[in-house]
């Protein structure tokens, strides 16, 4: 069985969604407070340049094997990752806003509940795409 470009990418999209999701259910009132004091500190850290832009260089990637590769469907997983520079635009250029946003998010528990679902949903799509579509 050969492994193209786009499974790798669904199956490593769905593997980070739900390895976040245990992550926080393991550490429970502690996720909150690594996310927002570890990994989104105040002051924005040096890293969220370098993952902004690795995101940013795989967005153009994976609209270059779209265009390459001749892999059916694969413009639906390019669209998705597309979605991502909308969350990349807000570390890299307006952080603070991301910050604010972050921890709105985790005050609210049905907020929380509504983005996990959201996000253990997607890694489901993105597994399926992943064996079926690719």
């Amino acid at each position: 069985m050969e492994v193209n470009f786009f499974q790798v990418l669904a199956f490593f999209w769905a593997a980070l969604a739900v390895v976040s999701r245990v992550a926080m259910g393991v550490m429970g009132a502690r996720w909150k407070t690594w996310e927002t004091e570890g990994f989104y500190k105040a002051r924005k850290p040096w890293y969220i340049n370098i993952i902004g832009a690795f995101g940013l260089v795989l967005v153009v990637i994976t609209w270059i094997m779209v265009v390459t590769a001749g892999i059916p469907y694969s413009w639906i997983l390019a669209l998705l990752v597309s979605l991502t520079t909308v969350k990349i635009s807000l570390l890299l250029f307006n952080y603070r806003a991301f910050r604010e946003f972050a921890a709105l998010m985790l005050e609210d528990p049905a907020k929380m509940r509504m983005l996990n679902i959201s996000v253990l949903t997607m890694a489901a799509v993105m597994v399926l795409m992943g064996i079926l579509l690719y």
